[in-house]
């Protein structure tokens, strides 16, 4: 019950997984990203007032050079790993169509995604990244820290060791740039195994659909 026949040619098979190959490759940056979103550790800024003074609407300017980007990250909760890349042609032979045995929408029912919380750090990526922060008011001897659910800094390359920057400061009532220069070390992790058990997944669930294969 529900057994389909393969209605495809074997050149229509192969035209099918050339396809989604193209599409998994132009589809790897991004899907990378979406992980390292994931299982990175968060960048946080900080941004200290050493001095006596109340500064008041403080803003802040980061800027990163090298191949590096900034992702938003992404709670283990809210993550699907099968959104990262398009799912392989269905298996070659015939196959189960479990379509007919899927079970209608109940009516009345919305869907209401969640509301993304304000942020106060915004990022932009162009072959390096730029970071603004609206601190606010920061009192004498106060730290002001971003919180983890706002930046991850992801870097392409083995070689890189450590992000080189700059930062400026400016706050009301403060006729003076405050500037100075940072670094950021880099903590290297190979995102190819993971990449490989998503696909493994990803065939593994397609896999499923149909028929046990010869």
């Amino acid at each position: 019950m529900g057994q389909r026949e393969e209605d495809r040619t074997a050149d229509d098979y192969r035209q099918q997984i050339e396809a989604w190959a193209t599409a998994c490759r132009a589809g790897w940056t991004s899907a990378v990203d979406a992980l390292a979103a994931v299982i990175s550790s968060p960048t946080t800024v900080v941004i200290t007032n050493r001095e006596q003074a109340f500064l008041e609407d403080v803003e802040v300017e980061v800027y990163l050079e090298g191949p590096v980007r900034g992702v938003r990250p992404t709670s283990r909760e809210s993550f699907d790993p099968y959104d990262l890349l398009p799912s392989p042609p269905r298996t070659w032979g015939p196959w189960l169509d479990r379509s007919m045995f899927s079970v209608p929408n109940l009516g009345g029912y919305t869907y209401a995604p969640s509301m993304p919380s304000i942020s106060n750090l915004i990022f932009r990526n162009g072959g390096s990244v730029n970071i603004d922060v609206q601190v606010g008011d920061l009192r004498p001897r106060q730290a002001y820290r971003t919180d983890d659910d706002e930046l991850v800094l992801v870097v392409d390359g083995n070689d890189l060791h450590e992000l080189t920057g700059s930062w400026r400061i400016t706050a009301r009532g403060h006729h003076a740039v405050y500037e100075g220069n940072l670094v950021v070390a880099v903590e290297h992790r190979d995102m190819t195994p993971v990449m490989e058990r998503l696909l493994r997944r990803l065939r593994k669930s397609d896999t499923d659909e149909g028929e046990e294969q010869p």
